[in-house]
């Protein structure tokens, strides 16, 4: 993973943030009213944040960033363990089903023209290769989110012969909600065609469990009862399907720096486009997925990553999903942003 942050380390060595506010263009005499209007609004967003109109005097425009989750999983299985000559026969039966939906939008400023993303000039270019193509600020209002999290379990063992637990049961239900779903990187990628993103996710639930053990010669049933709060995060890299023929000839190195300094960046960019090629073969891992579609035009950009298929481990059935391995295993992610 160290290669794949060097990008990242790089950004923050290069970036230097605009400043400055720009002076507004004088509007025309047949337009003039419309134009004191939409001034008016600019400026008053623009109090909040200064750095706001001086992207839209570079021509940014208002526009929408939504962005869509849903992980679907379940996994259901019956184990028959025969007689052996330590222990009798046993049955264990384990049921689980996770679901985890969310919805983000908020308004943001958007870059000019989003069907050019990487321009010609190397300065320029380095720069559109490690900013994103949009601006939020609070000045533009609170997204507007919600979500939906839940997950159950069920595990039930049986086993006649045993002079300890004859009978366990297991009982867990997980509740609760998304509380970011935020677009942290998201630029024109080096390894494939398209863009490429990192979304973070994080939750937060309640979860209660129980668990019931009979003991031979008809002793006491013993119940133990647990409810805790618990937060998970989970960040996703999303990368489009590697090249096969090497990184794209876009111009991201920069002149100025010493030729050692540019190869070290070349080297760690092969060595992640080498790592993203060997994940066609790999289990799809909750920190690094390729396969993100694009679809660019100058006022919408869109980015798609769905999976269907028996590589995703689950996410939070545990060793209960090992042994139930998942029957339905999805996930969807789109990334839109509409100018308005």
């Amino acid at each position: 993973m160290d290669a794949l942050f060097t990008r990242y380390l790089v950004v923050a060595f290069y970036f230097v943030c605009a400043g400055g506010l720009l002076s507004a263009c004088s509007p025309s005499e047949e337009n003039e009213a419309d134009y004191a209007e939409e001034q008016w609004e600019d400026e008053e967003l623009a109090e909040g944040d200064p750095y706001l109109q001086d992207k839209l005097n570079e021509g940014w425009r208002y526009g929408t960033l939504r962005v869509e989750f849903e992980l679907h999983q379940q996994g259901e299985n019956t184990v028959e363990q025969p007689a052996t000559n330590l222990q009798g026969p046993s049955t264990t039966h384990i049921k689980w089903h996770t679901r985890i939906t969310a919805t983000r939008e908020q308004r943001v400023l958007i870059q000019p023209d989003l069907s050019l993303p990487v321009p010609s000039d190397p300065d320029e270019a380095l720069h559109v290769l490690e900013s994103k193509p949009f601006y939020v600020s609070d000045s533009l209002g609170s997204p507007h989110h919600q979500s939906d999290v839940s997950h159950t379990l069920s595990w039930h063992h049986l086993e006649p012969e045993s002079n300890q637990m004859i009978e366990g049961t297991r009982q867990a239900t997980e509740q609760g909600i998304v509380t970011d779903l935020i677009v942290e990187k998201l630029n024109p990628s080096l390894y494939g065609p398209g863009w490429e993103a990192m979304l973070s996710v994080t939750t937060e639930t309640n979860r209660t469990s129980n668990f019931t053990s009979i003991p031979p010669n008809n002793g006491e049933p013993v119940t133990i009862n647990e409810t805790f709060e618990k937060s998970e995060h989970y960040p996703f890299l999303l990368f489009p399907t590697p090249n096969t023929h090497g990184l794209n000839d876009y111009p991201y190195l920069d002149p100025n720096m010493p030729a050692s300094v540019n190869e070290s960046i070349t080297s760690a960019h092969l060595d992640t486009l080498a790592m993203l090629q060997q994940l066609n073969e790999a289990p799809a891992l909750s920190t690094m997925r390729i396969g993100l579609e694009s679809q660019a035009s100058k006022d919408q950009l869109t980015l798609n990553y769905s999976y269907s298929g028996d590589k995703q481990v689950p996410f939070w059935a545990g060793l209960d999903g090992l042994v139930a391995k998942p029957s339905t295993n999805t996930l969807n992610i789109v990334i839109r942003l509409t100018a308005e």
